[in-house]
């Protein structure tokens, strides 16, 4: 490697071919052979015969030749195919497995590494361990479309494959992909509306502000269809993406979503935490809008619960109103002393609604 000796390609490539297997599993000559030629720059893929030297240690009987070949794979599009088509995604040996997954982080990205990606998250062992479910939401996050665009396929995700879901349509959301984005969201119409709701979140914690559209047309047909299938909680979330994508017809759906999350509010036979929730996704339809914080504050009274006034009172932490502050510290006096505590933590969340905190201790 030191003296560039490239001339010795042809022995390499015959000792790399070499499918032994010693006592323990091991033929570390070939394992030798694979990193050597990367060594000399001969995977670089102008060099056909190491490149397919390396392709076929993907297939050799030893883990240790597979995982090294998987190692010095070149960082092109035939690789991505020759990875996939050995199967080492769903190798016997962990490592491999492992090796695999991270190097599709870095190979160019498919549509068949995508579908691949979520077959190994299936994968009974690898759902088991986080550090290949952290490798396969890499790879997942390098192969984004395709992955999202197959995962939503799938009638019942499991919760590991519904959580970095939601990671990816972060991810892919960062890059403002446009139209694609609109491909996944009319997908989602059929999809498991726990997976859908997962995405919908990573799409909304992802997308640029100030990002619109180039043609937000499609997003109403779409915001009619889909909205009435998720569950309350992310509609907000959804309203909140549309308007970011541009469309200015969603608002003929806030008036009526915002009725809905009221009438929650103030229904008794609903559990603490559904009402709580309630709150949260009001404040979320508009984080600008103190009429929504009054909203929830005039729903707090001496006669609620202890538990459910600190949830509404929680809530109205996200309000980015500079109002919010002088609302919170105007009805301070009305609460009962668990209330009040819940409600300075508010104040004390932001920097104008903590000088109206202190702005009125000092009066």
């Amino acid at each position: 490697t030191e003296r560039r000796a490239v001339e010795a390609l042809p022995a390499l490539v015959e000792l790399a071919a070499d499918r032994e297997v010693d006592a323990i599993g091991l033929n570390v000559g070939a394992m030798h052979a694979l990193w050597t030629m990367a060594g000399l720059g001969l995977l670089d893929g102008s060099h056909s015969e190491a490149t397919a030297a390396v392709h076929a240690g993907l297939e050799h009987p030893a883990a240790g030749v597979r995982r090294a070949a998987i190692g010095v794979l070149p960082r092109e599009h035939g690789s991505t195919d020759a990875l996939l088509a050995a199967k080492v995604c769903h190798d016997a040996d962990a490592q491999v497995r492992l090796a695999a997954l991270l190097a599709l982080a870095g190979l160019p990205p498919s549509h068949a590494a995508g579908e691949a990606i979520v077959a190994a998250m299936l994968l009974p062992d690898n759902a088991r361990d986080p550090i290949l479910t952290d490798a396969a939401t890499c790879a997942a996050a390098n192969n984004d479309a395709a992955f999202l665009r197959s995962v939503v396929q799938l009638p019942a995700p499991p919760a590991q494959l519904v959580a970095a879901s939601s990671v990816v349509a972060e991810h892919f959301a960062r890059g403002a992909p446009g139209d694609d984005v609109l491909v996944l969201a009319a997908e989602l119409t059929d999809a498991d509306a726990e997976l859908a709701g997962a995405v919908l979140r990573g799409l909304d914690g992802g997308w640029p502000e100030d990002v619109p559209l180039a043609d937000p047309a499609p997003v109403a047909p779409l915001f009619a269809r889909l909205l009435p299938e998720l569950p309350t909680d992310d509609q907000s979330v959804f309203v909140r993406l549309a308007r970011r994508w541009g469309s200015r017809e969603v608002e003929d759906y806030v008036d009526e979503l915002k009725t809905r999350l009221v009438a929650t509010l103030d229904d008794a036979s609903r559990d603490d935490a559904a009402r709580i929730a309630a709150a949260e996704q009001c404040v979320a339809l508009d984080p600008s809008d103190a009429d929504l914080a009054a909203l929830v504050l005039a729903r707090i009274t001496p006669q609620t619960p202890a538990e459910l006034a600190s949830g509404w009172l929680q809530a109205l932490a996200s309000c980015e109103s500079p109002e919010t502050g002088a609302l919170v510290l105007e009805a301070l006096p009305g609460l009962t002393p668990s209330s009040r505590a819940a409600a300075v933590k508010v104040l004390l969340a932001r920097q104008p609604s903590t000088r109206a905190l202190i702005d009125g201790m000092l009066e």
